[in-house]
């Protein structure tokens, strides 16, 4: 449910189950918050804060276009995953057919894209992961997420699905 802010908050208190869940959110800027499962977070449109707690979570992105949400609390070794979801990536690969990792030659790090083939980016001195369509043609990049500085992602932290 929504503020006069259009903020929302939706937390999970799995205390008692320790079942995995996926938590929703709406186009308002909503909060959600995840619990010690391997819980999925959706926030859809509007600039969401996420909370995976512990676990290895799944941070859905359906669309480029949904706003920049902040993950605060991506862990690689809790094995957390940036997921890249629907037509809005297809233009994306994965590395083989059964984990669906993002193809090294689509990632980098940096402020912008390096070659022709990265299409995300991950700015290891500010945290942002951003997605570049068209790579180094003129189109702009466009921020997904705000992450943590000094993450060091690779493309291991990604998968794509549809």
């Amino acid at each position: 449910m929504a503020d006069s802010q259009g903020l929302g908050t939706i937390t999970n208190d799995d205390t008692t189950t320790n079942a995995p869940l996926t938590l929703t959110g709406d186009a308002n800027n909503n909060i959600l918050v995840g619990g010690s499962a391997n819980d999925t977070l959706i926030g859809l449109g509007g600039k969401d804060t996420l909370t995976g707690g512990l676990g290895a979570d799944k941070f859905r992105f359906n669309s480029s276009f949904d706003g920049m949400d902040t993950i605060t609390d991506f862990s690689r070794t809790q094995g957390d995953k940036i997921e890249l979801f629907g037509t809005g990536f297809n233009s994306l690969v994965w590395t083989d057919g059964v984990s669906n990792t993002l193809a090294s030659t689509v990632f980098s790090m940096g402020a912008s894209a390096n070659s022709w083939t990265n299409s995300i980016i991950y700015n290891n001195s500010s945290g942002i992961v951003y997605f570049d369509p068209d790579a180094l043609g003129s189109g702009s990049q466009i921020a997904l997420a705000q992450l943590s500085p000094g993450l060091n992602l690779t493309n291991q932290d990604f998968i794509v699905s549809w």
